[in-house]
């Protein structure tokens, strides 16, 4: 028995509109004329992706396209093999893959799952309503103060950002989540890294501007970069602080050279949730962020914390200033947690004790 490998377009709410067997192989998709399927659609480019065949495994490669390839609103980065039913856009052209079975003279046709396939048809709305988000730029963002704890001067602020459109979450994490689902986490950390500069310059004094990344951008550094100058050009005089998960960093060497880029363009370097998992000491030693912030887990009830706590918070701040790195406290609540801090040997703080987030027209009332 051997099976045969088709494409079946989806049209309204019935199972397919057409299909057509992968012959080819490979078999070419876009809207070039010679292609083995054209789309006429403006989002797909002249040769947007390929099929090729081998033995029994089907396998899906994007082709430089500019709007993308996805597999169940994956976006592809890498070739994918194909399972029967995976559900395939180009751009925003929706298709389903499936095989049939030949044997003799009749062909059974595997089933359609009309609830994965509405599934899928939710997700793509959401995915309409994510590019609307970005491309309307509807998020806000809260400014939380971080201060010196020998004073509490207030030194900068935190930017905090949230999505603001109907049908999709509005707190971060969450917002996240969803746009990793649709492969638009990078996109969405773009964004609001912009509007935190833009509503950063309409404050007088704004000192530290802690900007948080997201983990995949530190793989794809040029387009980090590029964001990054557009932000500085718009905040002038302004000191940026990238925020970048110690996780994040799995090349060292690549890293250092990131951080030279970052050096160059004026933007400092603070290592986000230091004690939240695996600490790596090694490289906070070779790659020297100008800020190492402590997570919360480590600052709750230290005025509370047993000696063995409170001598080992002791000697990882000690050890910090000794490399030339500032230690931030996160997540300060309450004011004998902010006098720990001081007494441990903390130059900064952040957290509701020193002020909740804030949008920047309370701030300039204020």
């Amino acid at each position: 028995m051997s099976t045969v490998w088709y494409l079946e377009g989806l049209v309204d709410d019935r199972a397919s509109s057409w299909r057509t067997e992968l012959a080819s192989n490979p078999f070419r998709v876009g809207r070039q004329a010679d292609c083995d399927l054209v789309l006429g659609a403006s989002s797909i480019s002249a040769v947007h992706a390929e099929f090729v065949q081998q033995g029994e495994r089907m396998i899906l490669r994007d082709l430089g396209s500019t709007n993308g390839t996805f597999v169940n609103l994956n976006r592809l980065d890498t070739p994918r093999e194909l399972q029967p039913g995976d559900v395939v856009h180009f751009a925003d052209q929706e298709f389903r893959v499936f095989q049939l079975a030949e044997s003799g003279s009749f062909r059974t046709t595997m089933a359609l799952d009309m609830d994965a396939i509405q599934i899928m048809r939710d997700a793509l709305r959401r995915r309409g309503d994510f590019e609307a988000l970005l491309r309307e730029r509807q998020v806000e963002v809260e400014f939380q103060p971080i201060v010196r704890l020998s004073d509490l001067t207030r030194v900068g602020y935190e930017v905090l950002g949230r999505g603001a459109r109907d049908g999709l979450p509005r707190k971060a994490p969450e917002l996240f989540a969803a746009a990793e689902s649709l492969g638009m986490e990078w996109d969405l950390s773009a964004v609001l890294r912009e509007k935190s500069v833009q509503e950063a310059s309409t404050l007088p004094e704004p000192g530290l501007l802690f900007l948080n990344t997201h983990p995949r951008e530190i793989d794809e550094p040029e387009r980090l970069m590029e964001s990054l100058r557009a932000c500085r050009e718009k905040v002038g005089s302004v000191e940026l602080v990238l925020e970048i998960h110690e996780m994040a960093v799995t090349d060292v060497d690549a890293f250092r050279s990131l951080r030279e880029q970052l050096t160059d363009a004026g933007v400092q370097i603070a290592f986000d949730d230091f004690g939240k998992g695996r600490s790596r000491f090694v490289e906070l030693a070779e790659l020297q962020p100008q800020f190492l912030k402590f997570d919360r887990l480590l600052v709750q009830d230290l005025h509370r914390a047993t000696k063995q706590r409170w001598e080992m918070v002791r000697v990882i701040v000690d050890l910090v200033w000794e490399m030339g790195v500032v230690p931030l406290a996160e997540g300060v609540e309450s004011e004998g947690e902010a006098e720990a801090c001081e007494e441990i040997g903390f130059q900064l703080g952040q957290g509701y004790f020193y002020g909740r987030p804030t949008t920047p027209k309370l701030l300039l009332r204020g």
